[in-house]
């Protein structure tokens, strides 16, 4: 379905020129996340229903969704691959566009993993484009890092101030 809406911009008791806009959501909107997550819906659900990603016991955390943010999580390389090609699938279908040049691909793995190889650069995933592979990724300040998170977490205890008020 194609809709398409005619706006203008109000600054300062000024207004644009009006404008067709055709496609996403009002960047910083307080709905803007939820229309987000209401219109990914049935990807979210395509994914679950394929059996493929992670768990947690019987929970299904294979895909993760908030904003315009999606994370992938896949216990093999090869279920990563189909699940990316869900999202092609629904993509193309809905007329959804996920920017891969945005994605990053972080590969964990257990502590004390054999494998001596560097396994970030033995695999690659496509979808337009390839997804960079990453050894570290922030987020919400936090550092990201297969393996071991005790730098992060040490650097962070450094950096925490406890704030003591004396009882009167």
């Amino acid at each position: 379905m194609y809709i398409q809406f005619i706006k203008l911009v109000l600054w300062n008791d000024n207004e644009s020129r009006w404008f067709k806009v055709s496609n996403g959501v009002k960047q910083g909107g307080v709905l803007s996340p939820v229309l987000f997550c209401v219109y990914i819906d049935g990807l979210l659900m395509s994914l679950y229903r394929a059996g493929l990603g992670c768990h947690i016991g019987h929970m299904f955390v294979g895909a993760l969704a908030y904003a315009d943010d999606l994370v992938l999580l896949a216990p093999t390389p090869h279920a990563m691959i189909c699940m990316l090609q869900l999202c092609a699938e629904y993509a193309k279908d809905y007329d959804v566009l996920f920017n891969a040049d945005k994605s990053k691909c972080l590969i964990c793995r257990p502590s004390g993993f054999g494998c001596k190889s560097n396994l970030s650069h033995d695999v690659c995933f496509y979808s337009d484009t390839v997804i960079e592979n990453i050894v570290s990724w922030p987020h919400l300040g936090h550092v990201m890092v297969p393996g071991s998170h005790k730098l992060d977490i040490m650097s962070r205890r450094c950096n925490f101030r406890l704030l003591v008020r004396p009882i009167t």
